[in-house]
């Protein structure tokens, strides 16, 4: 093996003798294979850079060979030498021979820049915990930015690599086919489902790294809509949900829930005035939900760091995570401290979208709609009434509106009494247009057509 003087140690007080992980073979092999071998050049720089190599020497002779290759410049032993006097590094030629000598199977070099990596993940992990440990002794005021700041930094190094975002077609459309195949004779839904029949086959589910926004005017239903989606996932689809309530404690939403799946007046929930079918139709709807994977956050001062916290907490204790929706947008709190709101807002809603791409879950927000729609007639929601509107409509993959139309003035037929409209202004890898469903009041429970009884409608 190669000797090199010099070789860096632990940087912390106390831990000098304690050498970092690395693999000095692996290093060795991996720019011998280099500077034997074009392929190998061009397999090691897609897994490692120059930065990830233990020896600084070995980086610098790294980042030699790849300079070299990108200029069109052959790689061996004699230009590497060349290459290496030009950047002012000095070395023995007998230390380029060894590396050629002692080289092995060139086919193997992805593997050992893999090691490489892993190895320099490692001791990134243990910078970062020491980062983290002397941050936590500094004196501050923003506890919860240290935790997102920690968390932040380990996932980054978990998901370290230099190819993860690059993939040839050739790969994407093999494995499209391999997508088409599985959906073939299903029922067409490809992402999530909603529980909403209508909705299901018109968007074909949500997709997991979508941002879905559902706007609507005050009191027209946007909480019962989403804790529909949210109930579905975590009670039918057993995938855990998860419900950021801003307005309501996680009590008075395990109330609406369980007053839409008993089918109970939410009235007689209240005031405990139940008779005898009420209290049977609780029990029955307790026991369908006893497994359910719903869980409700009901903090009124969330953040966006605060819900990308919670949702990797359970998707990591889960294993899986179907939705995550914020009731509502307008409502959450900012960390930047920006004097425009509208600013404030399109960060928020930029955070939630990256979160979805992160964790692949859609993310549901729903959203507060201008004052200017009262004025207009009609009251037809549409995209530019998203209040502090900014950027939301640029990151959302899906914008919804709920809409009453007898609140258009539109004479209301016996057989559309009750129905609510869906209006889908924006689908990013879909179509757009309308469908309904039913809107039971007394329930605060919005059901699909067929499942609709019209005796209970307002």
């Amino acid at each position: 093996m190669t000797q090199i003087p010099n070789e860096p140690t632990g940087s912390r007080p106390g831990t000098s003798s304690r050498v970092p992980p690395h693999s000095p073979e692996a290093e060795e092999a991996v720019l011998g294979a280099m500077l034997l071998s074009h392929e190998a050049i061009v397999n090691a720089q897609t897994k490692v850079s120059a930065s990830d190599f233990y020896r600084p020497l070995f980086g610098q002779i790294f980042a030699a060979m790849v300079d070299l290759d990108q200029r069109g410049e052959p790689v061996d032993p004699v230009t590497l030498l060349e290459q290496m006097r030009a950047r002012g590094v000095d070395i023995e030629p007998t230390l380029i021979g060894d590396l050629t000598a002692n080289a092995v199977n060139i086919g193997n070099a992805e593997f050992y820049a893999e090691l490489v990596r892993e190895k320099a993940k490692q001791r990134a992990l243990i910078q970062t915990a020491s980062t983290i440990v002397d941050e936590a002794y500094a004196t501050t005021d923003d506890v919860d930015g240290l935790f997102d700041r920690a968390e932040q930094s380990i996932m980054n190094i978990k998901d370290r690599g230099t190819d993860d975002s690059v993939a040839p077609l050739t790969e994407l459309l093999q494995l499209e086919l391999d997508r088409l195949e599985e959906r073939d004779g299903t029922s067409g839904i490809n992402g999530l489902a909603t529980g909403y029949t209508a909705l299901d086959e018109k968007l074909r589910g949500i997709s997991p790294t979508a941002l879905a926004i559902v706007g609507a005017r005050p009191s027209v239903g946007k909480t019962a809509f989403a804790l529909g989606i949210v109930t579905y996932v975590g009670t039918v689809l057993q995938r855990p949900a998860l419900f950021f309530s801003l307005e309501m404690s996680r009590l008075e939403v395990a109330e609406r829930i369980l007053a839409a799946q008993a089918r109970v007046d939410g009235e007689k929930l209240k005031t405990g005035q139940l008779s005898n079918v009420d209290w049977e139709n609780v029990t029955k709807a307790l026991a369908s939900m006893n497994d359910s994977k719903v869980y409700v956050d009901d903090n009124p001062l969330l953040t966006v760091m605060d819900v990308r916290a919670r949702a990797r907490r359970i998707k990591q204790r889960e294993g899986d995570l179907g939705v995550v929706v914020v009731d509502y947008l307008q409502l959450m709190s900012s960390r930047s401290r920006s004097e425009n709101r509208q600013v404030e807002v399109s960060e928020m809603s930029r955070g939630l979208k990256l979160l979805a791409r992160e964790l692949e879950t859609p993310v549901i927000a729903l959203s507060q709609l201008s004052r200017s729609i009262e004025q207009r007639t009609g009251r037809r929601p549409m995209m530019s009434d998203l209040r502090e509107s900014g950027a939301i409509e640029q990151d959302a993959d899906i914008v919804m509106f709920l809409h009453r139309p007898s609140d258009s003035g539109e004479e209301e037929s016996y057989a559309d009494r009750g129905k609510i409209e869906v209006s889908i202004a924006k689908h990013r890898n879909g179509p757009t247009g309308e469908v309904f469903l039913a809107w039971v009041k007394n329930f605060a429970k919005f059901d699909n057509i067929a499942e609709f009884n019209s005796s209970y409608a307002e």
